[in-house]
């Protein structure tokens, strides 16, 4: 559920007009966005990395959020740019977190601990 709340927040930044709705969507994308679904990523690296190799995990995962960051502004800049416009940067935000949905669904659950004994009790 938090991503599909964090593409529609994200989108809903730039396509109304109104002000209280925009506090409305950085309040909903602060809360799904950010401080839930990074918990949620760290738990999935953490099981389905090898154990052996988790700080190296660790760090790819950080290196890409960070490389993230570095990038955004000049991507965001370059589509602005492009287009006349910063509102297709929120859009070119929100198509990126449909692929991380998308991705959501790839994901094997198999090796999860929690999820084989809610499978069993079901």
């Amino acid at each position: 559920m938090m991503l599909p709340f964090g593409i529609l927040s994200t989108a809903a930044i730039v396509y109304f007009d109104s002000l209280p709705i925009l506090y409305m969507t950085l309040i909903v994308y602060g809360i799904v966005g950010k401080i839930s679904v990074n918990p949620v990523l760290i738990a999935v690296v953490a099981n389905n990395a090898p154990k052996q190799s988790l700080g190296t995990a660790f760090g790819f995962y950080n290196f890409v959020g960070m490389l993230g960051s570095i990038l955004a502004p000049y991507i965001t800049g370059w589509l602005t740019d492009t287009t006349g416009s910063m509102n297709i940067g929120f859009y070119f935000a929100a198509a990126l977190l449909v692929i991380a949905l998308i991705a959501t669904y790839l994901i094997d659950e198999s090796n999860f601990p929690s999820v084989g004994k809610a499978a069993k009790h079901h």
